[in-house]
């Protein structure tokens, strides 16, 4: 059950919290996230469609690999975004003036 209240939890924040997204990356990377968090939450409440699927797997092993694809996914936006050019919220580009002659 715990797994169901941290994933519904995050899906949950992730929602309320959402903000610009920078990109189609960006759209991608949360829309995913929010699939994962949804998914989580679906086979730790109804644990049969682990069977019902045909899985060799139980349950909490699904669980726990779809929490490592998740985390996996959690790095690698933090590191596109560590390099994103985008200018901080409330500043101004710097804008070039010619050069007067």
């Amino acid at each position: 059950m715990s797994f169901a209240v941290v994933a519904a939890s995050g899906a949950i924040v992730l929602l309320l919290l959402r903000g610009s997204l920078p990109g189609r990356v960006g759209r991608a990377a949360y829309l995913a996230t929010i699939a994962l968090y949804g998914l989580i939450t679906l086979v730790a409440i109804v644990p049969s469609l682990v069977d019902d699927v045909g899985l060799g797997a139980t349950a909490v092993q699904v669980e726990a690999v779809l929490l490592v694809v998740l985390v996996f996914f959690g790095v690698n936006v933090a590191w596109l975004l560590l390099f994103d050019d985008t200018p901080a919220a409330g500043s101004q580009p710097s804008q070039q003036r010619p050069a007067s002659g």
